[in-house]
């Protein structure tokens, strides 16, 4: 027999000493099978008590993961990692879609209001391919998306750039807004429109630069080889071959 020799009410149920052993049992759990302190149960009636007490606090659990919008897939890793079952995985995953707890469609309408702000179109895919979104539905809703800052952010990124030269400071600002999710083809004349190169002093900074290439390389090379290997750093600079030129010619 299984004798229940302490009980502490806690925040979800109970604290319940049974025997030697100490088992958090949960309030809807504690009322169905009407337990008390004192009792005596069964092996195979306590056994029973353990799993349909494990069940609940799965399903407590599952439900408090909804408190915030979830996608099918988010909800189905959360419960994998409560170590759920499969047919458990898939019965809450019904029921829940059945009373609308769950709704990819609606989720990732939420997803994409909260994030365009911040993202072009290919970032926001990103995501929601991440959350599990289901292809057609992610095509449906981003087929005629435009993010409404889109200039703001050209324009935020052209005026923070820091880097040595005009050519540099296009490819970095580009970079930065294709990993936002924008395509070439929507940022490349906002970019020429508000990257100004009267910003950049390229005759000023190439020569720090060829100073530091030359200064490196000379230790090693010589000739042409020197001249290729300081032609090469300046170029991965950013500057073009006619400033290269130039400046190789002067110096």
């Amino acid at each position: 027999m299984i004798q229940i020799n302490e009980v502490k009410k806690t925040r979800y149920g109970y604290n319940v000493i049974f025997n030697e052993e100490r088992v958090n049992i949960e309030d809807s759990v504690w009322s169905k099978f009407k337990l008390r302190r004192g009792q005596s149960l069964e092996k195979a009636f306590f056994k029973q008590l353990l799993k349909e007490n494990e069940l609940a606090k799965i399903r407590r659990k599952s439900l408090a993961f909804l408190a915030r919008r979830r996608s099918v897939f988010e909800f189905k890793t959360y419960l994998r990692k409560l170590e759920a079952n499969f047919k458990l995985i898939e019965n809450l995953t019904k029921e829940y879609l059945e009373k609308g707890y769950l709704d990819d469609y609606n989720y990732a309408l939420g997803l994409i209001e909260k994030e365009k702000s911040r993202y072009g179109k290919n970032k926001i895919k990103t995501l929601l391919i991440k959350k599990g979104i289901k292809a057609e539905i992610i095509e449906e809703l981003l087929e005629n998306f435009t993010n409404p800052n889109l200039e703001n952010h050209v324009k935020a990124a052209c005026q923070n750039v820091k880097t040595a030269n005009y050519n540099q400071a296009y490819q970095k600002v580009k970079r930065s807004l294709i990993y936002k999710g924008y395509e070439s083809r929507e940022i490349d004349k906002l970019i020429i429109k508000h990257l100004t190169k009267d910003a950049f002093d390229s005759k000023k900074s190439i020569v720090k630069f060829y100073e530091q290439a030359l200064k490196k390389h000379q230790k090693k090379f010589s000739g042409k080889e020197l001249e290729l290997r300081v032609k090469k750093a300046l170029y991965n600079k950013g500057f073009t071959l006619k400033e290269i030129n130039e400046i190789m010619r002067s110096q």
